[in-house]
């Protein structure tokens, strides 16, 4: 982390298409708020919360070598090392963003379901959830299946069609 002022002056340094601090200041703004909302999409958690990380380095007052060097040397301790516990959690978690990316596209065509839970574990997949009617609920549990990674599909969602507008 770095406060704004530190981070303009950088990119101004890094990028010579930049005209001003103020142009700088909105690409880094555009940039930050890309990364909160894919952190939130993601891991709702929110990016700037400092108790989400391990270690947090200010580079107004470190160098960049040495920040690098201490981000090593926490990943070679043995409590960040991989075991099969946590290689089979970031699986489970790659198949449940790539289910999430395949609904996507369905979502915004269909309005498939507000309060849809996925969970994966060890590739079996929970589905949890209201949707309107079937047609949307086949929709979900086929793209689901045909997602690389899933092994079995458990379909507990339920059925609760739209309310209709009276007059």
């Amino acid at each position: 982390c770095a406060p704004m002022r530190c981070r303009e002056d950088v990119l101004l340094a890094r990028v010579s298409s930049l005209k001003d601090r103020e142009e700088a200041r909105a690409e880094i703004e555009r940039n930050d708020a890309a990364h909160a909302k894919v952190i939130q999409r993601f891991f709702k958690v929110d990016w700037r919360d400092s108790e989400q990380y391990d270690m947090v380095l200010n580079t107004e007052h470190l160098p960049i070598d040495f920040c690098v060097d201490q981000v090593a040397q926490l990943a070679a301790l043995p409590n960040f090392q991989q075991t099969e516990r946590s290689r089979r959690a970031l699986a489970d978690r790659l198949i449940e963003f790539s289910i999430r990316d395949g609904l996507y596209g369905l979502n915004n065509k269909h309005r498939l379901a507000s309060a849809l839970r996925i969970s994966v574990d060890a590739g079996k997949v929970l589905l949890d959830g209201i949707v309107a009617d079937n047609e949307i609920a086949h929709m979900i549990e086929r793209t689901v299946s045909q997602t690389e990674g899933v092994i079995e599909v458990d379909n507990q969602m339920r059925i609760m069609p739209a309310a209709r507008k009276i007059g």
